[in-house]
């Protein structure tokens, strides 16, 4: 199994030989711009979640459920170095936690927003 992951990361850092040993790989580091968001009805969020690890394996859940893209409500965007959620329309029913989570073979972080509807003024 140690081989398998040190062929792993060689192959993803470009090693040329498989047989050097593989970086040391902490696990990741997950961080957000806030911890909590008020949002008027209607408007769309993109929340850029910042990530610093080597191959992370990242997942969005609302309060503890896990979020799928479905291209019309929600979509979720990942790159190497940050994860991006974005909520289209967002009502009463999207109020909640958000949190990412993301792991590698060194260990796991997360980091959680809450979003609240911003009440409508008169």
């Amino acid at each position: 199994k140690t081989i398998q992951i040190t062929r792993l990361f060689n192959t993803i850092l470009g090693a040329k030989n498989a047989n050097t040993p593989a970086p040391k790989v902490d696990p990741p580091v997950v961080n957000l711009d806030y911890r909590k968001l008020m949002v008027a009805p209607g408007d769309s969020i993109s929340i850029t979640a910042h990530i610093v690890s080597i191959a992370p394996q990242c997942s969005w859940t609302k309060d503890g459920t896990l979020l799928q893209s479905d291209n019309s409500k929600i979509s979720v965007t990942d790159s190497d170095s940050q994860s991006i959620l974005v909520i289209s329309k967002f009502t009463t029913s999207d109020e909640g936690s958000y949190t990412i989570k993301c792991q590698n073979v060194a260990g796991a972080s997360s980091s959680t927003i809450q979003l609240i509807t911003l009440a409508p003024t008169d």
